[in-house]
Order: C-alpha cells, then sequence, then structure tokens
C-alpha cells in the first residue's frame, strides 16, 4: 500500500511539471508505442486479430488491414468493369469498392472459379447495371460460378439494375450463385432486376448444387420475376431478410423454391426473420412438381417469419400467402417446418397447398393468421386433390400444432377441396384457435370424411 501511494505521488508531480502539449504528446508516443507493441506479432496471432476487426457491427465496419480499394485499379463513373474485375483477379484476398463521387457503374460481370476474396461495399455505394448493356436475355450484374468462399459485406450498398430496360425475358438476376460454396452476402439492398434478385442453383454438371451459403440483413425490391429462386442447393441460410414488391413476369413471388429435375437438391434450407410482403404471386412458394421419390429428400425451415398483402388478383396463378405443391404421380419426401410464422393481413388464403399425404410433410407449429380471407373467395386453409381426372391416393401430410386463425368473413376456417379421384384424406392433425364470426367446422367439397384416415382436428372457436 504504501510503495502504491509512492508511485501515484510521482505521478502527479510528473504530471503538474508538464504542459498539457507535452501531456498530449506523451500519450500520443504511450498510443503509438503500444500499436507497435500489438503488429510485432508471429502470423498466426495476426491472422486472429484480422478476424477480430472484421465486420461484426451492421453500423460500424473496420475493414482488415490488408484490404485494398478497388479504385485503386482505376474508376470510371461511365464503365468500372475493367477495374473491377483487375482487382478481383489481383492477389489481393479483400477488396473495398470505395465511394466515389458517383455509382460504380459495372455490365453484366461473371466471376468464374474465384475463392478466397473478401469484398467489402462501403456506406453509401451504388453498384449500378450499365444501362443498354444487358442486351443479353441472361445477363446478371454479378454471377458466381462455380466460386468458393467469397464474402460480400456492402451494409449501406445498393445494387441497382435498370428493369423498364428489360421488356423480353426473366433471367436478368442481380445476384446469380452456380455451383458455389461458401458463399456470405450481407447488407445489401438489391433492386430493378429483369429476373431475380437473388437465384441459387446448379452449376454446369447435372447434380450439382450450391452449398453453404449464407444470405443477410438482405432487402430485394421491385425484381420482375422472383425476389428469391432457391433451385438445387444444400445448407442455405437466410436471415433477417425482406422480399418484396415482385412484378413483371410470372410467377412474381416473394420466394420460390422450384426445383428444374428430380436429381436437384432441397436440403437443409433455413430462413429466419425474414419477411416476404406485398409480392404480384404469393409471399413464399414452394413448387416441387420436377422432383420424385427418387429424389434425396427435402429439408426445408421457416423460423419467426411473416408474410403479408401478398398475390395480386392480376397474376394468373392461385392467390395464397403460402403455396405447397408437389408431384401427383412421384411426390418427393422430407419435410418443410413453420414455426412462429405470422400471416396478418391478406385477401386469400394464409395456406394453399396441392399434395399427396405421402410427400414432404408440412409441420405449422406456434402459427398465427389474422386478418386473412378478406376477400371472402378462399378459406385461410386450403387444401385441393392433386387432381380431377387421375385417381390421387391421398391428400395431406399436415400437422397444424397450437394455430390461431382470427377473420370476419363467411368462411369456414379450413377448406378440403376433393373430387370423385381422391381416395382419402389422410394425415392431417391440427389444434386450432379460431376467432371467426360463424364457428364453421372444416368444409370438404366432394369428398366424403367416413374415408379420413388418421385426421384429428381439435378446434377451439372464441366467442
Amino acid at each position: 500500500m504504501k510503495f502504491s501511494c509512492i508511485k501515484i505521488i510521482c505521478l502527479f508531480l510528473i504530471l503538474s511539471s508538464c504542459s498539457s502539449d507535452d501531456l498530449y504528446q506523451s500519450l500520443i508516443l504511450e498510443e503509438v508505442e503500444a500499436v507497435d507493441d500489438v503488429t510485432d506479432v508471429d502470423e498466426e496471432t495476426e491472422e486472429d486479430l484480422e478476424e477480430v476487426i472484421d465486420i461484426d457491427s451492421k453500423s460500424t465496419v473496420s475493414y482488415p488491414t490488408d484490404g485494398i480499394k478497388v479504385s485503386t485499379f482505376g474508376f470510371s463513373a461511365d464503365d468500372s468493369t475493367e477495374a473491377f474485375l483487375e482487382a478481383v483477379n489481383s492477389d489481393y484476398e479483400t477488396l473495398i469498392i470505395d465511394k466515389q463521387d458517383s455509382d460504380w457503374v459495372l455490365q453484366p460481370t461473371t466471376l468464374v472459379d474465384v475463392s478466397n476474396k473478401r469484398i467489402y461495399i462501403e456506406d453509401g455505394v451504388v453498384v449500378k447495371a450499365k444501362e443498354n448493356s444487358f442486351t443479353d436475355l441472361s445477363d446478371v450484374l454479378l454471377q458466381l460460378k462455380n466460386c468458393s468462399d467469397i464474402t460480400i459485406d456492402g451494409y449501406g450498398a445498393t445494387f441497382q439494375m435498370n428493369k423498364d430496360e428489360y421488356d423480353e425475358g426473366e433471367w436478368r438476376h442481380t445476384l446469380s450463385i452456380k455451383g458455389s460454396e461458401n458463399i456470405t452476402i450481407r447488407g445489401l439492398e438489391l433492386n430493378d432486376s429483369g429476373g431475380d434478385g437473388i437465384y441459387i442453383g446448379p452449376g454446369t454438371d447435372t447434380g450439382s448444387y450450391s452449398e453453404n451459403i449464407l444470405v443477410e440483413d438482405v432487402t430485394c425490391t421491385n425484381h420482375k420475376r422472383q425476389g428469391m429462386s432457391i433451385i438445387s442447393a444444400q445448407d442455405v441460410w437466410v436471415k433477417n431478410s425482406v422480399f418484396t414488391e415482385t412484378n413483371g413476369i410470372l410467377p412474381e413471388a416473394g420466394l420460390d423454391i422450384e426445383p428444374n429435375n428430380s436429381e436437384e437438391r432441397l436440403v437443409n434450407i433455413n430462413f429466419e426473420n425474414c419477411s416476404f410482403t406485398n409480392n404480384n404471386h404469393a409471399g413464399i412458394v414452394l413448387s416441387l412438381g420436377q422432383m420424385t421419390e427418387s429424389s434425396l429428400p427435402i429439408s426445408i425451415n421457416f423460423e419467426s417469419c411473416d408474410t403479408s398483402y401478398n398475390a395480386s388478383e392480376d397474376n394468373a396463378y392461385v392467390e395464397s400467402e403460402i403455396i405447397l405443391t408437389a408431384s401427383n404421380d412421384s411426390p418427393v419426401g422430407g419435410e418443410v417446418y413453420f414455426k412462429n410464422l405470422t400471416v396478418d393481413g391478406s385477401d386469400w388464403c394464409a395456406v394453399y397447398s396441392r399434395k399427396r399425404a405421402d410427400a414432404f410433410y408440412a409441420t405449422f407449429e406456434d402459427c398465427t393468421f389474422k386478418n386473412v380471407s378478406q376477400a371472402g373467395t378462399k378459406s385461410p386453409i386450403y387444401l385441393e386433390t392433386g387432381s380431377y381426372f387421375d385417381i390421387t391416393e391421398s391428400l395431406g401430410g399436415f400437422t397444424f400444432e397450437n394455430t390461431y386463425i382470427e377473420y370476419d368473413t363467411d368462411l369456414p376456417f379450413m377448406w378440403i377441396n376433393g373430387a370423385a379421384s381422391l381416395t382419402s384424406v389422410q394425415d392431417i392433425t391440427g389444434t386450432f384457435t379460431v376467432d371467426e364470426p360463424n364457428n364453421y367446422p372444416v368444409n370438404y367439397v366432394n369428398y366424403d370424411s367416413l374415408l379420413n384416415i388418421n385426421v384429428s382436428i381439435d378446434v377451439d372457436y372464441l366467442d
């Protein structure tokens, strides 16, 4: 204790004898010496430090020290495609698209077999599609083909296309990921494509797929075909993202998960805290008619997502917030899981399905459907036979656990539409709390409920 007191007194005498400028210079020298001490480390520790100062905050960005500004390779307000590609093909792993006085204008840009790149885009940067340069129907603003270990961080940045130019076609995507792995996309606004905001699919080889993809804090607005398409992928996480105002060419969904053939896959596909609103077609579409029982079983999860006010009368497809379909002849197996899903506001169904009971199983747990069926034409849950002509072994494969439904139109909360060709309704269980004017039971059309197999629906009607 005595020694500590002596040190404090000595420090006080030293500080008292220094001017404020001397003290400031002394502190600066100490800080520089401390920085020198930190940077004098072995390579392993240096790599660890680099990770620490990576982008961990959505508002404050710190770039790794090994980065280089893309403008170093040249910037042109008219066209910076060459500079961007030169930067990507350089030995630098970390690239920074830095803010200039005007937009970063790019022609259609494809990266092939590129790996180990981190691309940071500064707040306020607009990466803009060059006008009148996307003449091919499949031109993409930024396409990753057979790439690996790519990170694109762009909090506050925008990818901007020119939708009004793209009269024909549906494939001029903003961001396309094909046959690639370990890809991270964060913080971007993707606007006004002539196709999809984000496309995730296979490479050129049959059965190929994209793998380990993270999309986080991304907003996709006003795309022509889909907000997002997933064709063939494994281990995908989409978090805290918004898909809205899709319109222009069918299907026009917020999200469309739709493989093109039976050899493609949908394994461990996850959406968390995502919003699907005001799209011309459904907010969420699982169109799995091209997959078969020989396909890998699917596994798709939605947690704490919401959909609202999707599906325009102008769209030719069925009106619903969520659509689930499968092949009627040879349906794919697996599971689809919705937890804490909210539908709050819709003219149409919350859920529409057309699938056999032995197709993928769909579970809805702790979901809320409010202010739905406002047009008075479709019940909140609408289940339809797979075919009105061919013999259909069953309709079903659902669990609705602790589902709350609230609406004020003259409709039953669940409508099951059968046909003479439907053999049975099977494997539907649920516990519902329903607030609607008439306390209608489940409505069966063109089907005798005595043929039901393993159907148990428990409803608590609120007064």
